[in-house]
């Protein structure tokens, strides 16, 4: 009896431990799921008030002209000065990338996903726009702004190393998939 009763306890014990298994695999693969999510809600593509603000600060400060450049700052301060929506839509964006960058620290957000999705657009207004982060994170009288931007900086200063080398493989690789065979002749 001791015997049938040590069996089925452990018995029991592999059977529980088993379903621990599969739950904790299926809160990884939840886990996963949620942060690859939460990076597509940072995609441009998906806010249409976003890709307004991009289209507007693209307009003023044409990509091809600042390629690989950073706008100088009393271009910027002229255009905000014609313009104060031009500045608020650049402080919008960039904070929207702040947060991607702050989410993607605290491993909210998966970052090969964002990589994939933003990463030449972050990194190229980050090297844009460099004069106008540094001018903001100048201290104002008594309030310290060195923090501010401070995840965009160091997301966008990871990031450019792979996209400067060329980056030759994505991140995420397709399944192999079945021939195609077309069924006409």
């Amino acid at each position: 009896m001791a015997i049938a009763n040590f069996a089925a306890l452990l018995f029991a014990t592999g059977v529980a431990f088993w379903q621990l298994t599969l739950l904790r695999r299926q809160q990884g693969a939840e886990t996963l799921r949620l942060r690859r999510g939460r990076a597509l809600e940072y995609s441009i593509a998906r806010a249409p008030h976003l890709r307004e603000l991009r289209d507007k600060i693209d307009c003023v400060f044409l990509p091809e002209k600042y390629q690989g450049t950073a706008v100088p700052l009393d271009e910027l301060k002229k255009a905000f000065a014609d313009d104060e929506s031009v500045k608020t839509s650049l402080i919008s964006l960039l904070a929207h990338w702040e947060n991607l960058a702050l989410t993607v620290a605290a491993g909210v957000t998966d970052e090969d996903m964002a990589f994939e999705m933003v990463a030449s657009t972050l990194v190229a207004y980050v090297e844009r726009f460099k004069e106008f982060i540094d001018d903001r994170r100048q201290p104002q009288g008594r309030r310290r702004n060195d923090r501010i931007y401070a995840y965009l900086l160091g997301l966008a200063g990871r990031w450019s190393e792979p996209l400067r080398a060329g980056v030759p493989d994505a991140r995420f690789e397709f399944p192999p998939q079945p021939e195609f065979r077309s069924v006409v002749s």
